[in-house]
């Protein structure tokens, strides 16, 4: 959550750590900083991927772009969102596309990523890399607050929406394996790779390394390179 009323600049610099309404965590209308109606998932209100259609689900060691935007501009507005797990443990790292508008902060050992300066600006972009070892189900937790700009903290609307999405190829009965038809070969020689994997496999993402041939692919196999 967030900032936000022009003229008193109540956290226009930057908001406040754990305001996103995540676990454990208050809005900026829950703790009192500002009054006024609190929307779920509203449509006036955009948390979103950059890229459409949007992934659902995250490889390790991976960068996501996001979106926020207001669809009724207000006077004066501004957003905070941070990354949890199934444990509600701050995972994967936040980075700023645009300095001007949004920076990182810490706070109560969690990450977050919101407004600079805050201004009428009603839309931001911003980055998010996922942790380098899978994490199991990921939750982005967003609040973001429009203020009417009147000087005071009353009459302003806070939103909440959320982002979910699981990691790749995880399962609690998946069982990996894979062989290759031969150990060491010749350059230009043909290998096989065969994929033994059991359980419930979501998608496949084979690299072959460079100058192979395919150089990936993303089905079970058998693949010839």
């Amino acid at each position: 959550s967030l900032l936000v009323v022009k003229d008193a600049f109540n956290n226009a610099q930057k908001p406040p750590a754990a305001h996103t309404g995540a676990p454990g965590e208050q809005t900026c209308a829950k703790s009192g900083c500002h009054t006024g109606v609190v929307q779920v998932n509203s449509p006036n209100f955009n948390f979103r991927f950059a890229t459409n259609p949007r992934p659902q689900l995250y490889y390790t060691d991976t960068f996501y772009n996001f979106l926020i935007n207001f669809q009724l501009t207000p006077a004066v507005g501004g957003f905070l969102v941070t990354a949890l797990d199934q444990n509600n443990n701050s995972v994967g790292r936040f980075q700023a596309t645009n300095t001007q508008f949004t920076d990182t902060l810490s706070g109560s050992g969690r990450n977050y990523i919101g407004h600079k300066n805050a201004t009428s600006t009603s839309a931001w972009a911003f980055r998010w890399y996922s942790p380098t070892n899978y994490t199991g189900i990921i939750t982005l937790y967003c609040a973001a607050l429009g203020g009417d700009g009147d000087g005071t903290t009353a009459n302003d609307i806070t939103y909440t929406d959320t982002i979910q999405f699981h990691p790749f190829g995880i399962s609690s009965n998946l069982n990996a394996g894979f062989t290759s038809s031969a150990n060491s070969l010749c350059v230009n020689n043909v290998v096989t790779f065969s994929n033994n994997s059991t359980g419930t496999i979501s998608g496949y993402n084979w690299n072959f390394g460079v100058g192979a041939t395919p150089p990936s692919a993303n089905t079970s196999g058998p693949h010839n390179v």
